[in-house]
């Protein structure tokens, strides 16, 4: 870990521990610098040019991903819509106790059984990275692998979210019957 990634850890770290103890939210702005994110405090001026990204001292410290599947647009080159078409799951179903791993196509439908339920999985970004006004992929590379997926009971959408192979806890979808955990993108070929 270089010195930039242990300031920026630490310095979560610290808005973190002073936030423990307020209730009201602070407000701070997340600033993406190449492959590390630097967290600056309200009001600090950023280098002339340089895109704003609010985030609220909550939504960095609670380990929760924020909703952003309905807020930020999803944007996929071609190259990268051409390696990664499919990708492996495991269902989870709470309420019978089974689980199953399917193969589903990127933009495909899949049945789940004889639940009356069905999972879609919209986009898969295999570097995943949130840009001020989207969210992408900075390389072709596997390097973290989110896809965002949609469960439907009937025609009804029940649950929407991002599921991150190797950061499960930023996962933004949740279902209380059905669990899903992201085992691998199978690029084409």
């Amino acid at each position: 870990m270089g010195m930039r990634e242990a300031l920026i850890i630490g310095a979560v770290l610290v808005l973190f521990v002073s936030a423990c103890g307020r209730e009201e939210t602070e407000t701070i702005e997340v600033v993406e610098v190449g492959p590390a994110t630097e967290v600056k405090e309200a009001g600090e001026e950023l280098p002339a040019g340089h895109p704003m990204v609010s985030k609220s001292v909550e939504e960095l410290t609670t380990g929760k991903h924020p909703s952003t599947g309905s807020t930020k647009e999803v944007r996929i080159s071609e190259e990268v819509k051409a390696t990664w078409k499919e990708v492996k799951l495991e269902v989870m179903d709470v309420s019978s106790q089974t689980s199953q791993v399917l193969t589903m196509e990127v933009g495909g439908t899949m049945a789940l059984k004889d639940t009356g339920f069905k999972l879609k999985v919209e986009a898969l970004v295999p570097d995943y990275a949130m840009f001020a006004d989207h969210i992408g992929s900075r390389s072709n590379e596997p390097k973290n692998v989110a896809i965002m997926v949609e469960l439907f009971e009937g025609d009804k959408s029940v649950a929407k979210g991002w599921i991150f192979k190797a950061f499960p806890d930023f996962n933004s979808y949740g279902h209380e019957r059905f669990q899903l955990t992201l085992v691998e993108p199978i690029p084409s070929g």
